[in-house]
């Protein structure tokens, strides 16, 4: 242990010098343990202060650990801790800077509100220092302000006419979003950010959103644009993954000129178009896919910086095969001697082992669920932690790499390989995909609970995403699904959205075998379990679905499985409207249960006819953008 004039030192060391400091916890804790089993004599160096624990009631065994781990004991509270620092050096007692560049100076606000604002949000610089890197942009870095004040990016044909439609928008009071769509690997995010980095050279006031989440209430933030002098505009890449928050502050939002402009890939449209309802949008969808003039500008970029292996191919053969192409794809092949991409996964997954392979595979379907990826310490959980750690390195042929969004998660380094990666195991192995979802489930489930759910934190997205049915077990391991859910009840079962899926999954095996009736049956008892689990919309909408399903299979039970379908749609529809963003699900159970009932004979009462007109009102209302919807909703018009 430090004795404590060595320790005084130690905080002299501690403001100029990065230190480890430890405090609300223990060495026993498995994060901690973790960290601890990496540290070594390599890491630990005599020439920078020790690591820190702060524990104000140490014990013996308190002692000795720190003293095996070379952390410096610091017998006392946070606060007391702290408060030293703030002794030894004032400054640090007030850290806020105001360097009127956070693009709130001006408007009175607290410095503390001001810097968690920060934390979420950072004001694009309108003429950052130019530092030209393209090697480093080209070999898979994210783009920074920095490389777009040097022009590493090529230029997009499709910019000036996507600008001008934003700009546009933005005159507009009644349209508050601009969405733009496309492909995963077409180049989104960099040109979200050339848009950006444009803007912000003018009069407007540019803010790029790049947090987990709000350390403000959305009302807070709302208060806070709705106060910027000017016009303002606030980008969103990933926006599925934001969706509820930027439908909360756009609820709140009273100033006619701000925009919020995001970006999502086209998968993922369908869970907009069904959930951001209530607010007109503005979307430009598939514009970025190479055109001839990119194509010879990104072949052209690389051969200038030795990054080319295709200098031999001729330039109509190689326009043939990329123009129309994603820009991620382009660049993949011309540094793989233009091999398809399907045979670039293949050669590079021949120079792996099985479990780099498998290790590769599972971080590409977490940032497939999420497109941050999954944390560092989830990984140190899987059957092969050290897998991990030489796909981290510079030496692997699947590399693996820290997210430029926050460097505790891991990411593929190209994100086109591991999203082609799925794709193949899907076609060829779909056993070890089913062990990739299994082995990822296991690793977050630990980590969610209801409040966890509640908030949205990456882990929760991630098992949602890996439990949903129709979206994702569907489409990559749909033959081993039944396995799957079996495997994830030991795990999730408390949870209601796992019964949903269940119920969904039993209720699609029924269409695929309408004469087995016990598959009915199993899908509106798992509906039930999730009511059980937790009285919420969506299950009590899974419910109404299978029971309609039941009462078109038995017509003489129509009238009782109706009364009963019923009451689960007015439940979940008055539970459902208390929401700031409402789907089109709901909707389309009911208007579409609805008309089977009236086709098999049944009368509506005249309350029922009176609520069944006002949700056709409100789906009206609400703008939900579902062609399904449309069409049921014409019907029942027609009928009733």
């Amino acid at each position: 242990m430090v004795r404590r004039n060595s320790w005084m030192l130690t905080l002299s060391q501690l403001i100029r010098t990065d230190t480890f400091v430890v405090a609300g916890t223990s060495f026993d804790e498995i994060d901690v343990e973790y960290y601890l089993e990496q540290r070594s004599q390599k890491t630990i160096r005599g020439d920078v202060p020790p690591s820190i624990l702060i524990e104000p009631f140490p014990d013996r065994l308190t002692e000795s650990l720190c003293m095996n781990h070379e952390f410096c004991l610091f017998k006392g509270t946070v606060h007391q801790f702290f408060a030293e620092l703030e002794e030894l050096d004032s400054r640090i007692s007030k850290p806020w800077v105001d360097n009127e560049n956070d693009g709130l100076a001006g408007l009175g606000l607290a410095d503390a509100a001001r810097l968690r604002f920060s934390a979420s949000f950072d004001v694009v610089p309108d003429e950052p220092a130019p530092i030209p890197n393209p090697a480093r942009f080209l070999l898979g870095s994210e783009l920074n302000w920095s490389m777009l004040g040097a022009n590493t990016d090529i230029p997009r044909d499709v910019f000036s006419e996507v600008r001008k439609q934003i700009l546009d928008t933005l005159t507009n009071p009644n349209i508050h979003l601009f969405l733009l769509i496309d492909e995963a690997g077409s180049g989104k995010t960099a040109f979200l950010k050339r848009l950006a980095f444009d803007l912000s050279r003018g009069t407007d006031v540019v803010f790029w959103y790049s947090g987990f989440g709000f350390e403000l209430e959305v009302s807070e933030i709302a208060n806070m644009l709705n106060s910027v002098g000017g016009r303002l505009i606030v980008f969103f890449d990933n926006f599925a993954d934001n969706l509820n928050s930027v439908a909360l502050i756009l609820k709140n939002i009273t100033k006619g000129d701000v925009l919020f402009v995001c970006a999502e890939r086209d998968y993922r449209l369908t869970y907009i178009e069904n959930s951001f309802t209530g607010h007109n949008y503005h979307q430009v969808k598939d514009v970025l896919n190479l055109t001839t003039k990119e194509a010879r500008a990104l072949r052209a970029v690389h051969e200038e910086h030795g990054l080319s292996t295709i200098k031999s191919t001729p330039d109509h053969a190689y326009l043939l095969q990329v123009v129309g192409k994603t820009i991620s794809e382009a660049t993949c092949r011309i540094k793989n001697n233009f091999k398809t991409l399907d045979k670039i996964v293949q050669d590079l997954a021949t120079e792996c082992d099985r479990d780099e392979i498998f290790a590769y595979l599972l971080v590409s379907l977490a940032r497939y669920c999420y497109s941050t990826g999954v944390r560092r310490h989830v990984l140190s959980t899987i059957s092969f932690p050290d897998a991990i750690e030489h796909l981290l390195s510079d030496s692997s042929s699947l590399p693996l790499k820290y997210s430029d969004h926050d460097a505790s998660f891991v990411v593929p380094r190209q994100a086109i390989i591991g999203d082609r990666m799925l794709e193949i195991k899907k076609k060829h192995s779909g056993k070890e995909l089913l062990r990739a979802f299994c082995e990822l489930a296991a690793g977050v489930a630990p980590r969610v609970n209801p409040e966890t759910i509640k908030r949205k934190t990456p882990e929760a997205q991630i098992l949602g995403r890996l439990m949903d049915y129709d979206n994702n077990v569907k489409r990559f391991i749909d033959d081993h699904a039944e396995e799957y859910y079996t495997a994830l009840k030991p795990l999730c079962d408390w949870n209601a959205r796992y019964w949903e899926q269940m119920s969904l999954l039993k209720l699609e095996r029924f269409f695929a075998s309408p004469d087995d009736r016990l598959l009915l049956d199993e899908s509106i008892q798992h509906a039930r379990s999730a009511i059980s689990a937790q009285v919420h919309p969506f299950s009590l909408t899974t419910l109404a679905k299978v029971l309609f399903q039941a009462m078109e299979k038995s017509p003489a039970n129509r009238d009782e499985y109706f009364g009963e379908v019923w009451d689960s749609i007015s439940e979940a529809n008055r539970r459902e409207s208390r929401w700031s963003n409402r789907g089109a699900t709901v909707f389309v159970v009911c208007f579409g249960g609805v008309l089977s009932y009236l086709t098999m004979g049944g009368q509506l009462s005249g309350e029922q006819y009176e609520f069944l007109r006002d949700m056709v009102s409100e789906s009206h209302s609400l703008k939900i953008r579902d062609k399904w919807l449309f069409s049921l909703r014409k019907r029942l018009a027609d009928e009733l």
